[in-house]
């Protein structure tokens, strides 16, 4: 079986497809184009009706929020490939966005679903694989049968019910905490827009707002001339909590793999954070961080002598 997947996964899928790689199957990484979006033509360049391929593509990239075609990606699976089976990582995407992950036409539904409770505010440690009813996988841990025979092993009772709690509470009012968000994320942009002594060079790396196929709740900033991870370590010593990368690569050396397979220059990688937001935000929070943000951009400016105050980018 030929493995497919985007340059652009969370560590948990990409390493695990490279580990697979090594062990002699053949995997094809789809490039991504500057909005972090992988190519339809790309992906059906690699499928075939004669030869079974598994598919893996995320929902909601977790360090720019850009959001893959998946109903796309899940008709051109099953309309060219129909022996192939689709996997999404929606660890980003259950909980926050208002469309569905699985839609009422099966045609448009993937095969695999990955889930995560801690990014709905649920306890660390648990997540949960959605199976569709035709798709033949079987288990890779044998015991005593539980989880309808897929993952033997005694469950973690508490974890899971505090996941479907939280579970339940982000559906309950999703659209309306999805628009909550949406006007966080504006009050924040507008905040890092205006106000400057000085117009700033920064760029919005990924998907730009007015196109609608962003998260709300990730937004990933570049400054070039300027560290990533200074700019972090002078926001957190203010009480603001930001990232370079996701949070599994935080101690992993090097640059972004995301942001590199998007086609950016490396000062601007090297400059970039990601920030994140949650139902929980509140308007005069991120309007407070972005005058924290703009702040500390100044103060590495002047002390580190780099030309990042002029005319102003947007990419």
């Amino acid at each position: 079986m030929r493995l497919v997947t985007s340059s652009v996964e969370h560590p948990s899928v990409l390493e695990t497809f490279k580990q697979l790689e090594k062990a002699g199957f053949t995997v094809t990484y789809l490039p991504v184009d500057a909005r972090g979006i992988v190519s339809l033509r790309d992906l059906q360049d690699v499928l075939s009706p004669d030869e079974a391929v598994f598919v893996s593509v995320m929902h909601v990239n977790n360090e720019t929020g850009s959001i893959q075609p998946i109903y796309e990606i899940a008709s051109l699976v099953r309309r060219v490939a129909m022996q192939s089976l689709f996997h999404v990582d929606a660890v980003q995407s259950f909980g926050k966005l208002p469309e569905p992950i699985i839609p009422d036409d099966p045609d448009l539904s993937p095969d695999l679903i990955t889930l995560s409770g801690h990014k709905i505010h649920g306890p660390k440690g648990v997540g949960a694989l959605y199976v569709a009813p035709n798709a033949p996988i079987g288990p890779i841990v044998y015991g005593g049968g539980q989880e309808y025979g897929m993952r033997s092993g005694t469950e973690n009772i508490p974890a899971i019910t505090g996941f479907g709690i939280a579970a339940k509470a982000s559906a309950s009012d999703l659209k309306e905490a999805y628009r909550h968000v949406g006007e966080v994320k504006a009050a924040f942009l507008k905040e890092l827009e205006n106000g400057w002594e000085r117009p700033l060079k920064w760029t919005l790396n990924g998907e730009p707002p007015s196109s609608g196929r962003f998260s709300h709740y990730i937004l990933n900033v570049g400054f070039p001339g300027l560290s990533g991870e200074s700019i972090v370590h002078h926001l957190e010593a203010r009480g603001v909590y930001v990232s370079t990368q996701s949070a599994c690569s935080s101690r992993k050396p090097g640059p972004s793999h995301v942001l590199k397979a998007m086609g950016l220059d490396r000062e601007t990688i090297e400059g970039s954070i990601r920030i994140s937001f949650s139902r929980f935000t509140s308007v005069s929070d991120a309007v407070a961080a972005a005058k924290h943000l703009k702040e500390v951009v100044r103060e590495l400016s002047e002390l580190g002598g780099h030309r990042v105050f002029s005319a102003r980018s947007r990419r």
